[in-house]
């Protein structure tokens, strides 16, 4: 745990005023659950892609933390897959 302790994790200001944006003009047209998911998406980014060097080279040791944070990132990206395809499938 102590390693999870000492990461410092980054989010570029240019992603976070994109999704600000992305965030304004679907509230602005009432379109709730694509703002939604575009949130979890650059959160799920964020945390996945983005800065994965913090969480897997600085110490890679193949363990259970690694298993864990792999199979979460796959569980969360299968689950988005098909709230994106529930999302854009809804008739207004």
């Amino acid at each position: 745990m102590e390693f999870l302790q000492n990461i410092v994790l980054e989010v570029p200001l240019w992603h976070m005023a994109l999704l600000l944006v992305i965030m304004i003009v679907c509230l602005a047209f009432g379109r709730y659950l694509p703002g939604l998911m575009g949130a979890i998406l650059f959160i799920m980014y964020w945390g996945y892609f983005y800065n994965l060097d913090k969480f897997l080279m600085q110490s890679f040791e193949f363990n259970y933390f690694t298993i864990c944070f792999i199979t979460t990132g796959v569980i969360n990206a299968i689950l988005v897959l098909i709230l994106f395809i529930y999302v854009f499938s809804l008739k207004d």
